[in-house]
């Protein structure tokens, strides 16, 4: 379980651990709409020296302005505009409050500034980057102004996060949009009219710097920027020659052809492909916060992670439409998986080549545009099915519902069964074994009392076994009086997990279990292909942070919840990577990494977690963080518990934690997946996880070559064993 908290600057002093919950996705449902538009343009009026003007800002406000009313209902009389000489650092500011005193409830507050950003350098140490990102409001930097006049100044980031408290804290929904860079420590790109980059705010005595300790971590916002932290953001001229930033063209282009049903995270992505269409790599836009998963005009929500169409070629000769897709090999698309979109004109696509971040695909029915987002519907496996062996006595063998069994899966070749899974007549052969029994109860039994010389009662799963000359045998004994389970084995006959004891008591919905838990442990076992198969050098050195428990209440830990007296202390040392496996972790520990980058190239740093129940989390980036949040600049460190994530071994059993570290962005969310689902209870002596069987003995610490990549991407796994007892400790 991924953990969020929030940690004050060099101390951790009444610091809360704050569990990241996904907020469930539904209708907006707004009770009332608000929009606060800010637009600079005319700075050299206002006094600032070395400030450009910026043409295009006017603009986008109103285009925003138009956009709001004519797709999201606001009408004109809820939409305030400080344009220019309105737009001083007092009046901002007066601005959010009287919002913040306006929005009731369930509100949408939309939040849109077209300006410049600009960085303050911070010399006391309250900022892990060194700096504050601001806002260039109008007035700041002017020479003739009194120092203790507050319109001198820039906006500081820690200043707008405040503002924003009161409002996200009431609002239902509130989406904050900058158009400015926000670091401005380097300008890229030929091709811009102009840039909103400002140079640093050299004025040492900011009235507001240093007062904001712990930063508010919102609970109902989306909030988007133009570019990374060390880019400028561009304005451009449009085809009608009018001058517009990029960011904010693409965004209200997306947003007026936003359909029912897609989220701000959707919009966001499209309006970021449009930026990457007209300036390349020159400028990323950027996107966190909960609201992100949250539809924009109802609808529901599809909750499987969808893929963005990159480009659509027509058709040629002897071939059909092609398209890219936004996702490759790292996030799980493999050729032979089939996608479907849901537009007006619904198109079902195969993929015909997947690399490392993106892929191929050719149209089989339909038609789709760049833009669309398509979800998968089959899933194909690099690897090949996995094979199964049916068991079963007899009379279950030729039952109807040995026949529904045996038909569960497709016998079709491997380059067809997009299932994961073939039948084999050997059980020699097999991956697994499928049984089919009706396991005998031990009624009126003690547990592990011997009922005759040759049978005994096991303790947990409360059945009966036989013993024979090797012991007791794999299976339970069997009656007719049982109703009928499925268990899926090792090929040692050992149960590969709780849940895959499965009630056939209803077959229809044992049947749905069944597929559904084969499907998830396909994902793992092609999960833990991702580390067979990576390459590349290790240029980014992994670390983990350990936890001791704080017995008692103490204000130097921090806690999971405000009302839990026990909380953790981190240790001060950071251990190796092994070290996961090589000592004992009890349920309850609670673990962190660290990462530096000791290459020439940026890297991109993803955490994924697989726990005993089989459910896939990206740990990092958390769901709601920046995308840019796994950039590892050359040189440069990264450690998750100053970026407020920790991994919480809630269960026990045997845990897997991959590290993906690749030279772009992928999805990683698209490799995630729930555990699996439960249908009997009581449990039978056996493996206590999939991972035990699968991983543990092969994978740990792989980190083998791969004849299809080129070196840009590696990976690491590790496996291993959280006890059940909270007594044992940590390393």
């Amino acid at each position: 379980m991924t953990s969020r908290y929030r940690p004050p600057r060099k101390r951790y002093a009444h610091t809360i651990f704050i569990l990241l919950l996904l907020l469930p996705i539904s209708s907006p449902g707004w009770a009332e709409r608000h929009a606060l538009l800010i637009g600079i343009s005319q700075y050299s009026a206002g006094g600032a020296q070395n400030l450009h003007d910026l043409p295009g800002t006017q603009n986008d406000i109103a285009l925003i302005e138009s956009v709001l009313q004519s797709r999201l209902g606001f009408t004109p009389d809820r939409i305030q505009v400080l344009r220019d000489a309105e737009a001083t650092h007092r009046n901002i500011e007066q601005a959010f409050r009287s919002l913040a005193q306006q929005v009731q409830p369930g509100d949408f507050v939309y939040i849109h500034y077209s300006g410049h950003g600009s960085y303050l350098p911070d010399a006391d140490g309250h900022k892990r980057d060194g700096a504050y990102q601001t806002v260039v409001s109008y007035g700041a930097r002017a020479p003739g102004r009194a120092e203790s006049d507050l319109d001198r100044f820039d906006v500081l980031d820690d200043e707008l996060n405040q503002w924003l408290k009161p409002i996200d804290e009431r609002a239902g929904e509130l989406i904050y949009v900058a158009d400015s860079c926000h670091a401005a420590t380097n300008t890229r790109g030929t091709q811009a009219l102009v840039t909103r980059a400002a140079p640093l705010d050299d004025q040492p005595n900011h009235p507001r710097r240093g007062q904001v300790e712990t930063p508010y971590q919102f609970r109902n916002a989306a909030l988007i920027y133009a570019a990374r932290a060390d880019q400028s953001a561009h304005e451009f001229k449009t085809d009608d020659q009018q001058p517009h930033g990029v960011f904010t063209w693409h965004w209200a282009q997306a947003l007026q052809s936003v359909r029912a049903g897609e989220t701000w995270a959707q919009v966001f992505t499209r309006a970021a492909d449009g930026v990457s269409r007209t300036h390349g790599n020159s400028q990323h836009p950027q996107s966190e916060g909960p609201a992100l998963g949250r539809a924009i005009l109802g609808g529901t929500v599809d909750p499987r992670p969808a893929v963005m169409v990159r480009e659509v070629r027509a058709p040629r000769e002897g071939a059909g439409t092609t398209v890219t897709l936004d996702a490759g090999r790292l996030s799980g698309v493999n050729p032979g998986s089939r996608f479907a979109s849901t537009g007006e004109v619904p198109a079902e696509l195969e993929i015909t080549q997947s690399f490392a971040t993106w892929s191929e695909a050719r149209v089989l029915q339909g038609t789709v545009q760049r833009g669309d987002f398509l979800t998968e519907t089959a899933r194909a496996y690099v690897t090949g099915p996995l094979k199964l062996f049916f068991l079963a006595s007899p009379a279950l063998l030729d039952s109807p519902l040995g026949t529904r069994l045996q038909t569960l899966f497709p016998s079709l070749s491997a380059t067809e069964n997009r299932s994961g899974y073939e039948w084999v007549s050997d059980q020699s052969q097999a991956d697994l074994v499928v049984a089919l029994l009706r396991p005998q109860r031990c009624d009126g039994v003690s547990s592990n009392q011997t009922v005759l010389v040759s049978q005994i009662c096991d303790a947990e799963s409360k059945l009966l076994y036989s013993i024979g000359p090797k012991g007791r045998n794999s299976l339970p004994d069997e009656t007719e009086d049982s109703p009928p389970e499925v268990w899926v084995l090792t090929p040692g006959e050992r149960l590969l997990h709780d849940a895959f004891r499965i009630g056939m008591a209803d077959p229809d919905a044992g049947l749905a279990a069944l597929r559904e838990n084969l499907t998830k442990y396909r994902q793992i076992r092609a999960l833990s292909q991702l580390t067979q198969d990576s390459g590349g050098s290790g240029s980014v050195d992994i670390g983990l942070i350990a936890y001791d428990r704080c017995p008692e209440f103490d204000p130097q830990c921090i806690r999971l919840s405000e009302d839990e007296a026990l909380g953790y202390r981190r240790r001060p040392d950071t251990l190796p990577f092994d070290s996961l496996r090589t000592h004992t972790w009890s349920a309850g520990d609670l673990l962190s990494f660290t990462f530096q980058n000791r290459g020439r190239r940026e890297r991109y740093v993803y955490v994924l977690d697989v726990s005993p129940s089989g459910a896939i989390e990206v740990v990092f980036p958390a769901r709601g963080m920046l995308a840019d949040s796994a950039r590892l600049k050359p040189e440069e460190q990264l450690s998750l518990h100053d970026e407020q994530i920790a991994v919480l071994l809630d269960t026990s059993g045997t845990h897997g934690q991959l590290i993906l570290i690749t030279e772009s962005q992928i999805n990683p969310y698209l490799l995630e997946q729930d555990g699996y689902q439960r249908t009997t209870r009581g449990t039978s002596t056996g493996t206590d996880n999939p991972l035990e069987q699968l991983l543990s003995a092969n994978l740990d610490g792989v980190r083998a070559a791969a004849s299809f990549n080129t070196g840009s991407w590696y990976s690491q796994w590790l496996s291993f064993e959280v006890n059940k007892d909270p007594a044992v400790a940590a390393p």
